[in-house]
């Protein structure tokens, strides 16, 4: 799964990537209430999840990062 998703979240923009961010912020958080509520069938999903939201925190400002050395660029030779 981490790879399949590595790869979903490489081909994404900033801003699709920060609604990812919060779809899975949003299901790491509806886990726990269900975990709380019922025993976790599977509690490797939460695992899962934090490095899902990891790895799409990471990508994210890599990309901020690269679009701001960008426009660094242009500013200086432009």
């Amino acid at each position: 799964m981490a790879n399949k998703l590595k790869e979903e979240l490489k081909g994404m923009g900033l801003e699709e990537l920060h609604v990812k961010i919060g779809s899975l912020r949003s299901d790491l958080f509806s886990l726990k209430l269900r975990s709380v509520t019922q025993p976790a069938k599977d509690t490797s999903e939460f695992a899962k999840l934090r490095k899902g939201i990891a790895c799409a925190l990471t990508l994210f400002a890599q990309k901020l990062g690269e679009r701001a050395a960008i426009a660094m660029n242009e500013e200086i030779n432009g």
